[in-house]
């Protein structure tokens, strides 16, 4: 049924791929060495 709701509302849209798409890859995450020599403030060198 239908639910009256405030127009300020905004919601995120949904989407549907089509059966024959193919998927987009997500590339992996990857973090930054850490500087040579040091240690971040606040740690404790070992």
């Amino acid at each position: 049924g239908w639910r009256p709701e405030d127009c300020s509302l905004h919601y995120a849209p949904l989407c549907k791929r089509p059966a024959n798409a193919t998927p987009t890859p997500i590339p992996p995450v990857t973090t930054p060495p850490p500087a040579a020599g040091n240690c971040p403030k606040d740690w404790i060198k070992f």
